[in-house]
């Protein structure tokens, strides 16, 4: 099922998310219902809080063809598909900076400095846990969509007078 996704400034966005106590058929379907979700957005990575979860759950999608993670003709959600549970950065080395978008922070990129290399560990879909290293986009994404279960969007990212000025037009676009 396709999800609603939140957009700023919804305060829900800024909430830290709860650590998944167990993984139930329930968290598997939230799982699968974001990763339908990110793909029919768009998108490379959504996290729980973006569609309304306080939970800590990510899916991120790759191979990337031009900056969108595409479905595998081969296999509906694609076979680079991650459905994570918990996860957290244990280490991160170097640094690069990406022009990074949101779908809950739509019709704008910003600049952001991050780690290039981190370690992640967390569960998967079955509640085993795992560890990987993620380098340039795929890092970059981890760390962006990680930012959301700690209740931290782009828009945190921006400089005052940048963020402003976005919250303005988003609220004339908007009605609110």
């Amino acid at each position: 099922m396709i999800l609603d996704v939140i957009k700023v400034p919804n305060e829900f966005l800024n909430s830290r998310s709860a650590e998944v106590e167990e993984v139930t058929d329930e968290t598997r379907k939230i799982l699968e219902d974001m990763a339908e979700t990110m793909f029919a957005e768009g998108g490379i990575g959504l996290a729980a809080p973006q569609v309304g979860y306080g939970q800590r759950l990510v899916v991120v999608g790759f191979p990337v063809v031009d900056g969108l993670a595409i479905p595998s003709k081969s296999d509906e959600l694609g076979p680079h598909l991650q459905k994570l549970v918990n996860p957290r950065i244990v280490s991160g080395t170097g640094t690069t900076t990406f022009n990074e978008a949101c779908l809950s922070v739509p019709d704008i990129a910003i600049k952001v400095r991050r780690f290039k290399t981190v370690v992640i560990e967390a569960m998967d879909e079955t509640g085993t846990p795992i560890r990987f290293q993620a380098e340039d986009l795929y890092s970059v994404c981890m760390q962006h969509e990680i930012d959301h279960l700690d209740g931290v969007t782009l828009l945190h990212k921006m400089p005052g007078p940048k963020r402003r000025g976005y919250l303005r037009r988003r609220k004339r676009v908007s009605g609110t």
